[in-house]
């Protein structure tokens, strides 16, 4: 990384980018996962730093040397943030939990290269037509008729815009679908934001009803809902309805967990689920609907939405749970020797465009389990 590149990174951060400036920071980052990853996370890095939270074993040591030099020039400071993020977030860091009160390992650094971008994106219109979203995509116009226009921009974002209809119609959706390994952002019309998980599904209509806001979601998303009181949005999931008016939250439906989980971020959202049962959200909160129950639970927000910066991170989340998402993300499948390992507890993140063989080996250098592994079929078992 060359010294114009630190300049702006760290005026990035500061606020203090000009126009163009911001455009030659974008350009650079463009088309390069791993150069997206690296800004997105450097931008988390230094809030952590500022903030002075100790996400990782390792990052005290981070803060105090940030501390000792914050008076430096900013190329001096931008050094040590992205040691800190080489150090922490590139290579991951886990802790496993033994079931014993403050006992716990750390682990080895694992480094690995950055597997190849994922292919196989694809929108499929309400007529059954489909059009593929590789990176090749930017800057292209995919639809502009009847008062909607469908385009993806230089930063391979979809944007999806189209006037509201208030005629009382049939209802037509158009269908993002983003498969095991990948993920996709696309904005609204109204300017809500949205990030598409692995192994899921987003459908929109062609255009919103008078009156309304509303979309259909199979696997997990992430919302940034533009404010409109006069439209509240609507996210339908699983047999659960999440009503907004203008938030930032999270929703996590793949049908064969069982279960649906609304996080909110920010803003208030009304979750109901089935025979009358609804609850509204305050921010930090999480809803779970399984079988006939909607319980609320305090969460830490960071990590529940980590996936939409490019990593997995998890707190005292049991092994069931992590590979479950190893499963969505790899395209692996993934079964335990014994059912008591599926209930071990584990903290730890590490990024998800490393390949499965380093989030294994990481697994397998500090916990009480190993693998077993027979082409995409991983066995976990006690050592």
């Amino acid at each position: 990384m060359d010294d114009k590149i630190e300049e702006l990174l760290s005026k990035k951060a500061d606020g203090e980018l000009t126009l163009e400036e911001e455009r030659e920071l974008t350009e650079w980052a463009r088309g390069s996962r791993e150069r997206e990853c690296l800004l997105r996370e450097y931008l988390r890095v230094r809030r952590w730093l500022e903030s002075g939270r100790n996400y990782a074993p390792d990052a005290e040591k981070g803060f105090l040397a940030w501390r000792r030099h914050r008076r430096r020039s900013r190329i001096v400071r931008i050094v040590r943030y992205v040691a800190v993020f080489v150090g922490v977030a590139a290579c991951g860091w886990v802790v496993w939990e033994h079931g014993r009160s403050g006992e716990a390992e750390k682990a080895e650094v694992v480094y690995a290269e950055l597997p190849k971008e994922d292919e196989g994106v694809f929108f499929e219109w309400a007529d059954g037509r489909k059009t593929g979203l590789s990176g090749e995509m930017r800057d292209s116009v995919l639809a502009e008729r009847d008062g909607m226009t469908v385009r993806v921009d230089g930063s391979n974002v979809m944007h999806y815009e189209s006037e509201a209809d208030e005629a009382d119609t049939v209802v037509r959706y158009n269908r993002l679908v983003v498969p095991v390994g990948g993920d996709y952002r696309m904005v609204l019309g109204d300017g809500t934001k949205v990030w598409v998980n692995s192994a899921s599904e987003l459908e929109i209509p062609e255009r919103f009803q008078a009156g309304e806001r509303r979309v259909r979601l199979r696997g997990e998303a992430y919302f940034e809902v533009a404010r409109d009181t006069a439209r509240p949005f609507w996210v339908e999931a699983e047999g659960v309805s999440v009503q907004v008016l203008g938030t930032r939250f999270n929703v996590a439906a793949y049908g064969e967990d069982g279960r649906v989980e609304t996080t909110l971020a920010e803003g208030k959202v009304a979750v109901s689920s089935g025979e009358g049962r609804r609850v509204v959200l305050k921010p930090g909160e999480q809803a779970v609907a399984e079988d006939d129950r909607l319980d609320v639970r305090d969460v830490n927000v960071e990590d529940v939405i980590s996936w939409i910066d490019g990593r997995f991170f998890f707190k005292q989340a049991p092994l069931e749970e992590v590979f479950e998402q190893a499963e969505r993300w790899y395209g692996v499948s993934v079964r335990f020797e014994e059912e008591s390992l599926k209930h071990i507890r584990f903290s730890g993140g590490v990024l998800k465009f490393n390949p499965v063989s380093d989030l294994l080996k990481m697994v397998e250098a500090t916990g009480p389990v190993g693998f077993r592994v027979s082409g995409k079929e991983i066995t976990v078992v006690k050592k």
